[in-house]
């Protein structure tokens, strides 16, 4: 190459352009020094013939020294860049391709028209190229092509061994058997695990290298694990879990199992061996095998390499396998009574089976709203089976030989009121039930809507079924159930406190009794019926002072055998129910005082010491924390006056803590027009339509009862359908137009009317004659045309124009006193403060309609005999 790139193009163009005007006729001779300039350059530059042309040129012109000095410089020039091009051929030839490269740009730099060097160049270029394929080729042969194969080989015997494990965990874990302790499984199948993988590698690595020599390897540590190691652990764990977990309702603590342990380990250690006999016989067998035959029979290295590597195989596949069969992985699957796969009751049971307990509670306003889950069953644990044959067809296969899957649900709906669900474990049959909502005193379900919510309380059976077995194997998954033990108390509980399953509140009550009738040691479904009759209690009988003490007697039940969620719960409501029962006496009950506040106390250091390791526990606590504070200070303003008791209250609360607040400023014992304003501000903002009835009840809130902001705030119904009674109902019948009762009553005269419109409704007829009653109340009287004094008269049982005949004839004042005492805890209607004023008018009413009626049956009667 030339030395001065630049220097070089120039010369070469200076050249050509001396050549060219020499060339042309007629032109004058060129000037002898610029031709030897140019010829210089041309020199410096490695063009060599132009360089000899230019100097020939000068001596044919004008013969000088320029001209001869020039020439033999030339000449040296080419023996220089033979020379060096010879250099680099040697160099060439003995593999030198660096050196050899150096030595042809020298001798290019030289003459740059050395065909030598440029084909000596070339050369290196193309061996070069070969030398890089060669390297590639001999990476791929001795590297990529053998790790190929090997782990190719390596994880065919894999996925055999995993396979061959998967398949006998039915063998090795029994259907009863209790799952061991997370850390000790993990370490069995870890160990399990690596053991099949060394085989795999060994397998394939000694047939392709032979690393090591057979005799130089020592069989003891593998006769070691086989015959003490790998025994002695599983007993020990299996005597542990089965000592611990053996009450299905609780657990044992360590110290008193880890005692037993070493008291009583003879009957331990018998009680491990009848649940995982399938296990330890095989290990012992195979391990006393391979020591029987390494020591009597095998004398050859290699034999006694082989029969080591077989029983080290046989164990990792035993291992892995009892891992395997130990796992929580649940598949559930719903057939319709078709037979077929039904998806959308497939996805409902795997929710139910996710999330059992309370979907929606109910929005009260003294109740907390967080949902209780009783399941601990993770998502990743949990899978369905494919709609449509086929998919389900390949799924199953799939699943048989899947090794971590080792649950399997299939629910059968037989019809609207019977199911059948079918447990297995490893493929061997762990259980099944067959049920109907008879047996669950369920009533039986007519119209669309009502096979539908049938439906989904079959379903919700099948789950507490399934997840009450799952505990039974699994004991992490009692930590939620609450002590329960028994599925049908459970699914009792489920239904009773789940709106979307059922909305009749005596039904409701009626279900809780027979869940704690069916297992009495379910917490839950003890606490949730106390509350149930609680509610249903007015807070100034004896009978709500008792059962408010019977829940507190639950209260180191539910710490013991529940999570924190149900603790937090039952503290705030226990609390609230205190504080109620001494606003009601006056503030003159200090028992009830003293309980709200050991309560109120309770609640706070729970939610300050919740865990952070439970998301759904740290989002409650941090919910009802404040509100705890709050009530500390409503049990402060029962007792004395603090000028300063609205100053830690927040701008913009929660509902349910603006609640807590308004409460608090009604409380107020100095009746400060601020604390009234405080508290229709707070109350503003908590109040929904839901929680209407919650705050008309609360004692707390009575100072505000005679506030006109109050009674609007807490205004009862404005229309007739506005009842509660019509709330199943009352789209439809907006729809037909029968919002008033005049027009309700005028389009239910005959039976047939009433008949039709219960098929409209989708309702029992009877439910058409109780709303056909009602209506007749508001034609009693004028202040019973009012939709909140009717209201009033149907919430104290007053519900047909008969049934007031009858409760006035018996005791009037005693009803009198109950309308009167239910209208000051609720809407403060005025017309109910006199109500003995005018209810005679309106039982006098109604006592000549009865008459009429009568009147008009005898004279018909009297035609047709006629």
């Amino acid at each position: 190459m030339p030395r001065h790139p630049g220097r070089t193009a120039a010369a070469v163009l200076l050249a050509a352009a001396a050549l060219a005007a020499s060339a042309a006729p007629g032109h004058a001779a060129p000037d002898p020094t610029a031709l030897c300039a140019l010829a210089q350059q041309s020199l410096e530059a490695g063009h060599l013939a132009q360089a000899a042309a230019l100097y020939t040129q000068t001596a044919d012109s004008t013969p000088s020294n320029c001209a001869s000095l020039g020439l033999s410089l030339v000449a040296a020039h080419r023996q220089v860049a033979a020379q060096s091009a010879a250099a680099g051929q040697e160099l060439l030839r003995a593999g030198d391709l660096a050196a050899a490269e150096r030595k042809f740009r020298e001798a290019l730099a030289v003459d740059a028209e050395n065909a030598e060097a440029t084909a000596g160049l070339d050369e290196i270029t193309a061996r070069q190229q070969n030398l890089a394929l060669s390297q590639w080729d001999l990476f791929y042969e001795r590297w990529v092509v053998p790790m190929t194969q090997l782990f190719a080989a390596a994880g065919i015997v894999l996925l055999g061994l995993l396979t061959l494990s998967g398949l006998l965990t039915a063998v090795v874990v029994k259907v009863d058997s209790i799952a061991w302790p997370r850390p000790w499984r993990l370490s069995l199948g870890v160990t399990g695990f690596l053991l099949l993988i060394g085989s795999a590698l060994m397998f394939a690595i000694y047939q392709m290298f032979h690393p090591f020599d057979p005799s130089s390897v020592s069989d003891w540590p593998a006769d070691l694990a086989a015959l003490a190691v790998f025994p002695a652990a599983i007993i020990v764990a299996a005597a542990w879990t089965h000592e611990r977990h053996r009450f299905t309702a609780g657990r044992v603590s360590r110290w008193r199992t880890l005692a037993r342990l070493f008291c009583s380990w003879r009957p331990l250690v018998l009680g491990a061996f009848f649940y995982w006999w399938r296990l330890l016989v095989p290990l012992v067998v195979i391990g006393g095998l391979g020591l029987a035959l390494r020591m009597l029979v095998l004398h050859d290295p290699d034999g006694r390499l082989l029969a080591t590597y077989a029983v080290l195989a046989l164990y990792g596949i035993l291992l892995t396998a009892a891992a395997f069969g130990q796992n929580l992985r649940l598949q559930v699957s719903v057939q319709s009574p078709d037979g077929e796969n039904d998806p959308v009751a497939t996805d409902y049971l795997l929710a139910r089976v996710h999330d059992l307990g309370i979907d929606t509670p109910p929005m009260r306003l003294r109740a907390v709203t967080s949902s209780m889950h009783l399941s601990k069953i993770s998502t990743e644990e949990l899978s369905a089976l494919p709609s449509g044959k086929v998919a389900a067809a390949l799924s199953g296969l799939f699943f048989a030989i899947r090794p971590d899957l080792t649950w399997r649900v299939r629910a059968a709906v037989m019809d609207d009121n019977r199911i059948t669900v079918t447990l297995t474990r490893n493929g061997r049959h762990a259980g099944s039930e067959v049920f109907s909502r008879a047996e669950l005193f369920l009533p039986l379900c007519k119209g669309q809507e009502a096979r539908e919510r049938a439906k989904a309380q079959l379903l919700t059976g099948a789950a507490a079924v399934t997840l009450l077995r799952l505990s039974r194997s699994h004991p992490r998954l009692r930590s939620q159930l609450c002590g329960a033990t028994n599925w049908r108390s459970v699914t009792l509980q489920v239904i009773a406190t789940s709106r979307s399953l059922i909305d009749d509140p005596e039904g409701r009550t009626a279900l809780l009794a027979r869940a704690v009738d069916e297992d009495p040691g379910n917490v839950l479904a003890r606490v949730d019926h106390l509350w149930a009759l609680q509610d249903g209690t007015p807070p100034d009988s004896h009978v709500y002072r008792e059962l408010a003490e019977d829940v507190d007697h639950q209260l180191d039940d539910i710490e013991r055998f529940c999570p924190d969620t149900l603790l937090i719960r039952a503290l705030y409501r226990s609390a609230s129910q205190w504080i109620n029962r001494c606003v009601v006496s006056g503030h003159m009950d200090l028992q009830a005082l003293a309980a709200a506040s050991r309560n109120v106390d309770r609640l706070v250091r729970v939610c300050e010491n919740a865990g952070t390791n439970d998301i759904e526990l740290t989002i409650l606590a941090r919910q009802i924390h404040p509100i705890g504070l709050a009530m500390q200070h409503e049990i402060t303003a029962l007792t004395d006056v603090r000028s300063d008791r609205h100053s830690f209250m927040q701008r913009a609360p929660a509902p349910r803590l603006a609640y807590e607040y308004a409460r608090l400023a009604a409380l107020d014992r100095r009746s400060h027009p601020m604390s009234r304003s405080t508290a229709i501000h707070y109350l503003r903002i908590a109040l929904s339509t839901e929680a209407l009835a919650e705050a008309r009840k609360d004692p707390c809130l009575r100072a505000l009862h005679d506030s006109e902001e109050y009674q609007a705030l807490t205004a009862t119904a404005s229309t007739f359908l506005d009842l509660p009674i019509f709330d199943s109902c009352r789209l439809r019948l907006v729809e037909a137009g029968l919002s008033a009762p005049a027009d309700f009553l005028l389009r239910t005269t005959t039976a047939r009317q009433r008949a039709t419109l219960a098929e409209y409704l989708d309702a029992s007829p009877v439910l058409v004659e109780r709303f056909v009653q009602i209506a007749q109340l508001t034609q009693l009287h004028d202040h019973l045309a009012c939709p909140a004094a009717l209201g009033l008269l149907v919430a104290c049982g007053i519900d047909s124009p008969a049934r007031l005949e009858s409760e006035v004839a018996s005791d009037k004042d005693k009803l009198f006193e109950a309308l009167r005492k239910a209208n000051r805890e609720g809407p403060c209607i005025g017309e109910m403060e006199d109500v003995e004023s005018w209810l005679p008018d309106a039982v006098s009413t109604a006592a000549a309609a009865n008459r009429s009626r009568r009147g008009r049956r005898a004279a018909d009667r009297i035609g047709r005999l006629r």
